[in-house]
């Protein structure tokens, strides 16, 4: 093959957030654990598959009002804002194009007091899909 056809080796992903690191498939593992499975794909990488990454958020956005696991709690919009926060600082001049994609985020907000436990804000909604 002549050389100016050869195309640069793909560089690996080395994305890390506390334990949890990028497996170089787009896809993230706790490195507190033995090993993954290469078929788990339960956790996208918010730098290399940001958009996956980002509608995975969104779905869990508009899904739920509040959670708690005993150390911490937040609101959907809570889990959409540290997702976008996450992404940007991987892929700050990508995000654009894929808010485009994603459109606007429906994301629920705990309040007790409304008739259905909770209300919805809108996030991106200045992005046209």
């Amino acid at each position: 093959m002549p050389e100016e056809m050869k195309q640069a080796p793909q560089k690996a992903c080395t994305s890390q957030h506390g334990t949890w690191e990028c497996r170089g498939d787009g896809y993230l593992w706790d490195a507190d654990h033995d090993g993954w499975d290469p078929e788990e794909t339960d956790n996208p990488c918010p730098c290399c598959n940001t958009l996956e990454y980002l509608k995975r958020a969104k779905e869990e956005a508009e899904s739920c009002s509040s959670w708690s696991d005993g150390y911490s709690s937040a609101t959907g919009e809570d889990i959409w804002l540290n997702c976008l926060s996450w992404a940007k600082a991987a892929t700050p001049e990508g995000l654009p194009a894929i808010l485009r994609q994603i459109g606007p985020v429906e994301a629920l907000v705990n309040d007790p007091g409304s008739p259905d436990g909770y209300f919805v804000r809108t996030n991106n909604a200045e992005v046209q899909p």
